[in-house]
């Protein structure tokens, strides 16, 4: 290699190395740039709903039961509450303690738009088969707008339906609901 080859290797690898050292440190910034944006949203106050007493399930949420606080969006579950009118009058699933942070899971059935799992069968079931929790499997789905669970009437817990004998045969994968038993 001549001369002035060599200068222009050394003169290309030097600005090689200049170059990802640039994009190294701008990357790097970028990186910094966002866990402080993520840092302050995480640190941004945001809105939820409290039990301030205990409440048994069956009973609805009254507005003495829950009070609206601020707290980090980092400390904040997915499925809380953010408006405590979204839960009034509705009826609880479970019952709720107080200083808990009401989440939408909280009611029967739970809030629009969450993710409940329903039971299925996980085999074909012929009628008067006495359910075993083998028989059995879990699937999820999406609470409907109108506050519904399809199909209707669907079983939500493996407990409700083991040792229950059915009424008709059950197709392998068809959700178990309560018209079954």
């Amino acid at each position: 290699m001549t001369k002035f080859g060599t200068i222009i290797a050394i003169i290309l690898c030097i600005a090689g190395s200049l170059y990802y050292n640039y994009l190294s440190q701008l990357k790097a910034s970028n990186l910094e740039k966002k866990k402080l944006e993520l840092s302050i949203k995480m640190n941004t106050p945001g809105t939820v709903v409290y039990a301030v007493r205990d409440v048994a399930a069956g009973k609805r949420l009254s507005t003495s039961d829950v009070v609206e606080r601020e707290i980090p969006q980092s400390r904040i579950p997915s499925a809380a509450l953010t408006k405590s009118s979204n839960g009034i009058g509705r009826l609880l699933g479970y019952g709720i303690s107080k200083g808990q942070i009401v989440s939408g899971y909280d009611f029967d059935p739970p809030l629009p738009g969450l993710t409940v799992s329903v039971v299925m069968s996980s085999r074909f079931l012929e009628e008067g088969t006495t359910i075993k929790r083998s028989d059995l499997a879990k699937e999820d789905t999406i609470v409907q707008p109108e506050g519904t669970i399809k199909p209707a009437g669907a079983i939500r817990s493996f407990d409700t339906v083991v040792g229950k004998k059915l009424k008709n045969s059950i197709e392998n994968g068809k959700i178990l609901t309560t018209y079954d038993f």
